[in-house]
């Protein structure tokens, strides 16, 4: 796949993950948030309620992707070849969105083996269907996403029976879905957006070529901050544990904000470290040669991403939902008044300043209203 052409390619793919990301994300952040206040067989309630809206809403999305692909790919300069994924990446939205809300139940019962069991089978899966990348090419990310979600799914659904053999005692639980989830999607889509608005004003103002290259970047800081996200997860399913932040000492949460912080630092020498090796290796030393200042850029941001990415566990479970929406705006609007005023002169490396910056005000601002809630 040429640079450009795989630079159109990453445009295409940042559309589709806003839709795959935020509907499990929404609707299971709504559960995390109030399944302490449900008696443990109403859990079963809440649960099935999102596993139901997470059914309707993915097929309502995966039916506006599908038929607004013309213009989707006409606004963004995405290559018309890419239609050939939308049907197997429709279905894989469709499962993998029922697959972490059923997932869901392992995380508020704390059986992190099953999770952790279940996740290794998925990446596993993915990893089998490399070697017929050389048969398919391009064709093997929608046939590896069909393949391995489908497996995943059916394996969830064996061990989530009570779930789905229960029945619904009553709607109360969709109160729950209307009062929290259209704020944590919006915020979703923000959060998003601040990725995404980079990628789009750097193939406006130069070619998707640039998009590549900053991808390249950006996606390899992603996956060395993925283990890490794992950990926020786990941290997140023992705070909702809590009613109130009150529960939590000031030593506690003291200890979580120092742990974070190490933790980015962490990231950030092993980003120097293997970066390098890990661009050369799945994209080439031309990728690496035009990203490697966008990669250091990039890692230092993320040092404050991890520190932010923990604290918002508190914001999103004990917190009212405008201090989130409010917060990612700001980081947003940060992000695209950079790159509109730099990117057209220094490219793709104002688009990485423009991020982290953006990144390093959030978490500023988010630990400035914890630790005055905590005063």
């Amino acid at each position: 796949m040429g640079t450009e052409k795989f630079g159109s390619f990453v445009l295409f793919m940042t559309i589709i993950n806003m839709a795959i990301v935020v509907i499990p994300g929404s609707i299971n952040l709504v559960i995390l948030r109030v399944h302490s206040h449900y008696e443990d067989d109403r859990k079963y309630d809440l649960i099935k309620m999102g596993s139901i809206l997470n059914l309707v809403i993915s097929l309502v999305c995966a039916i506006i992707i599908y038929f607004g692909f013309p213009f989707i790919a006409n606004s963004f300069k995405v290559d018309s070849i890419y239609r050939i994924f939308l049907l197997p990446l429709m279905i894989y939205m469709i499962l993998y969105n029922l697959r972490e809300t059923l997932l869901i139940i392992k995380r508020i019962k704390l059986e992190f083996k099953e999770i952790a069991i279940n996740n290794i089978i998925f990446g596993f899966l993915f990893v089998l269907i490399i070697p017929l990348y050389p048969i398919f090419h391009e064709s093997t990310i929608s046939i590896g996403y069909f393949i391995a979600i489908i497996i995943a799914v059916i394996i969830i659904i064996l061990k989530s029976k009570k779930i789905i053999t229960s029945k619904l005692i009553s709607f109360k639980s969709l109160n729950e879905y209307q009062q929290f989830a259209p704020s944590f999607a919006f915020v979703a889509v923000l959060e998003l957006l601040v990725m995404a608005s980079s990628r789009f004003i750097i193939s406006y103002y130069k070619d998707p070529t640039q998009v590549a290259y900053f991808f390249a970047a950006t996606s390899v800081v992603q996956v060395l901050v993925f283990p890490f996200a794992q950990i926020r997860t786990i941290l997140l399913s023992f705070i909702s544990q809590k009613k109130k932040i009150e529960e939590f000492s000031k030593k506690e949460i003291k200890f979580i904000s120092f742990a974070s912080f190490i933790v980015g630092l962490i990231l950030f020498v092993f980003g120097l470290f293997f970066g390098k090796y890990m661009i050369t290796y799945l994209y080439g030393i031309d990728y690496y040669t035009n990203s490697k200042l966008v990669l250091i850029i990039i890692l230092f941001g993320y040092i404050f991403y991890v520190f932010k990415m923990y604290l918002k566990n508190f914001i999103i479970l004990f917190f009212k939902r405008r201090i989130l929406i409010i917060n990612v705006i700001i980081m947003l609007l940060i992000n695209i008044l950079i790159n509109i005023i730099f990117v057209p002169k220094y490219g793709i490396n104002a688009a990485a300043i423009g991020m982290s910056l953006s990144i390093i005000v959030s978490a500023i601002m988010w630990s400035i209203v914890l630790y005055r809630k905590l005063l």
